[in-house]
This record gives structure tokens, sequence and C-alpha cells, in this order.
């Protein structure tokens, strides 16, 4: 796995069982090579961007 993560903490993450941390949405945002975009006044607040090819 890309990220280094077990895949019980997978599920967990998928689950909403895991408040997400800065490291965390890091980590996965470089597993998913995106950028995070985080806006609060935006639904979904936080979300992951492909970068430009």
């Amino acid at each position: 796995m890309h990220t280094g993560l077990d895949e019980e903490a997978v599920e967990s993450i998928e689950e909403s069982g895991v408040d997400p941390t800065l490291p965390l949405i890091e980590l996965l945002a470089a597993a998913f090579d995106a950028a995070v975009r985080i806006d609060p006044a935006r639904e979904p607040a936080m979300r992951f961007e492909a970068h430009a090819a």
C-alpha cells in the first residue's frame, strides 16, 4: 500500500473511525498524488484534487 498503512487502519479511516490529523491528510494526499483543498465555505469542506497534468 502506498500509504504504509495496514488494511485495518485504512478501513477505520473509510468508516470515519479516525479523526483526520494533518499528517494523515498529507499522507493520503501523497498516496493519491493529489492536493488537499480545505474550504469551510464549501461542501465538502475538505477534498482531494488531482494534480494538473
